[in-house]
């Protein structure tokens, strides 16, 4: 095994496209530490609703978004995706896709559409499916815009299918509580003694096979968990009559002129937990089924008036500065051009 000299890592939250250091540290704060999430019965999970920190606002939902039971127009569009379309990385909610679709496409295109993010934090296409046919008809979307595609390739990189490490981490919980007698005791002095006395216990091993049925290959986890919500999802919009845009999201593996964060970045995200063994197998398969995803869906797309599949994989490459603060987390700056090229596209192909 090739060794790394420690020198050279980079953490993504020093980059340099960030206003300063101060802000870096508090937008991590924020997002790794004070939001708090809980289990949600539809998607998987969720953050807790109507949180108000300095970079991170939730709404009654739980929506990085304004509340939808005052809404500033009558048409709704849906945002669908992980951490990059809820907008990992940005200084306030005004600077994440979702708000930047909705303003652009009013002041540019004078286009009145409330954009609801329905994007969460490790969302593969999976749960954006279970978020879709959760809401979609509470919302009414007059459009839906996916914007994904690495959670996908990392599930695929991890061998994991329609699971998550936020519902692993609750199961193994539940399992606990409930193997100590912890989960169905209304006593709090019984619950204390429990937690005490009985937690020494062993822990449950839970099996996969709990959630599917069938598992695909490892090599085919990705293209079949984007296949699937494409296939959902497009069907329903077909019957509705509610164009749909699949956009796969940037990778700094595919930017051309990466700056110099942005390679140091790149090389120590190749590397294990501990930051000392190299693995370069972990960033080429998912290269490689971000590529497989690419091939089958964006290169020959269906030619449908209603539906649109654009590849954003390499849409930074004509900036030498800094865009990426991680592989698949952007700046301000990035968010604004992911933004702009997704109003540009739905545009000129929805009749919106």
């Amino acid at each position: 095994m090739n060794k790394l000299n420690k020198n050279i890592l980079t953490d993504r939250w020093d980059s340099d496209c960030f206003p300063d250091k101060e802000t870096a540290l508090r937008i991590c704060k924020d997002t790794k530490i004070l939001t708090k999430y809980i289990p949600h019965p539809f998607s998987g999970h969720r953050p807790l609703p109507n949180q108000k920190l300095s970079t991170i606002e939730t709404n009654e939902n739980g929506w990085r978004s304004p509340s939808v039971i005052n809404k500033k127009f009558k048409k709704n569009i849906i945002l669908l995706g992980g951490s990059a379309a809820w907008g990992f990385g940005a200084t306030s909610n005004k600077q994440i896709p979702s708000y930047l679709i909705e303003k652009i496409l009013f002041n540019k295109y004078e286009l009145e559409y409330n954009v609801i993010n329905l994007a969460e934090q490790m969302y593969s296409s999976f749960e954006e499916l279970q978020s879709f046919v959760s809401y979609a008809d509470e919302l009414t979307p007059s459009a839906v815009i996916c914007l994904s595609g690495f959670n996908d390739s990392a599930q695929a990189y991890h061998n994991v299918f329609k699971i998550n490490i936020m519902q692993t981490r609750w199961t193994k919980f539940c399992l606990w509580s409930l193997k100590i007698g912890l989960l169905n005791e209304n006593n709090f002095f019984k619950k204390i003694f429990k937690i005490l006395i009985r937690s020494y216990k062993k822990k449950f091993i839970f099996n996969e096979n709990y959630y599917v049925t069938k598992k695909p290959k490892k090599k085919e986890i990705a293209v079949n968990l984007f296949e699937n919500k494409v296939a959902w999802i497009s069907s329903y919009c077909k019957n509705m009559n509610i164009p749909v845009a699949f956009f796969l999201q940037p990778d700094l593996h595919f930017k051309k002129n990466k700056s110099l964060h942005e390679k140091n970045y790149l090389n120590t995200f190749n590397y294990s937990n501990d930051l000392n063994v190299f693995k370069p197998e972990q960033s080429e398969s998912i290269v490689q089924s971000l590529l497989a995803i690419e091939s089958k869906f964006f290169k020959n797309p269906l030619n449908d008036k209603n539906q649109l599949f654009c590849s954003l994989l390499d849409v930074f490459s004509n900036f030498k500065h800094t865009i990426h603060i991680d592989r698949v987390h952007f700046s301000d700056e990035g968010n604004k051009i992911i933004a702009d090229q997704i109003c540009t596209k739905i545009t000129k192909r929805f009749d919106l």
